[in-house]
């Protein structure tokens, strides 16, 4: 797939300039934390099962401690919501492993799995650079405002036929050089360039 996808691209676009795929430490962290949503959402479900059952339905409806119908259809709601989320990300671990995306000296590449859309930077309507200013997410109030907030950049390409595309720090590693192509593309080709910033 990728050799037919490159062959393409460097037809149609010219020469490659860069490649850009997503940082792995992201997938491997995403993909640790969807299983132990699922798992632990599963487990859950089958404790309640098992208690249910062993009770032979016989629970009230609700008592402050102990089992009840109440604590099983909370704990049920509950455990198919942590593992239906835990599925979420496993699809989007999934999507950002088969995410590419290939630059070129007439446009860019925008790989998912076997699918490739190709870009020409004349086709470029806008690039919108979202500029986030946040508190570290590890601390929390008051503990975070005695660091300075960090910022991060998210680039959104509207295409002349209306179509989108999203870029930002876990699509791509190296966010910060793809934005300086961008960028530099931007100028080149008379590009509209807008910047907004958002302070958390």
């Amino acid at each position: 797939m990728e050799g037919t996808a490159e062959f393409d691209s460097h037809t149609h676009l010219g020469n490659r300039v860069e490649s850009f795929r997503p940082a792995m430490r992201n997938i491997v962290a995403g993909g640790i934390i969807s299983l132990l949503l699922i798992f632990g959402g599963l487990a859950l479900f089958g404790f309640l099962v098992v208690e249910a059952y062993l009770t032979g339905g016989n629970m009230p409806f609700w008592v402050k401690k102990g089992m009840s119908w109440f604590a099983v259809g909370l704990g049920s709601v509950l455990s198919i919501g942590i593992t239906i989320g835990g599925g979420y990300l496993a699809w989007y671990v999934h999507w950002l492993l088969s995410h590419e995306v290939e630059l070129y000296e007439d446009g860019f590449c925008f790989i998912v799995s076997s699918s490739n859309e190709q870009v020409r930077w004349n086709m470029i309507e806008e690039v919108c650079e979202i500029i986030f200013h946040e508190w570290p997410p590890i601390l929390h109030a008051p503990a975070s405002f005695l660091l300075p907030k960090f910022a991060s950049s998210r680039f959104l390409v509207v295409v002349n036929d209306g179509k989108e595309f999203e870029f930002d720090g876990n699509s791509v590693k190296q966010i910060k050089r793809f934005g300086e192509i961008l960028r530099a593309r931007s100028i080149q080709d008379g590009i509209p360039w807008k910047t907004t910033e958002i302070h958390d």
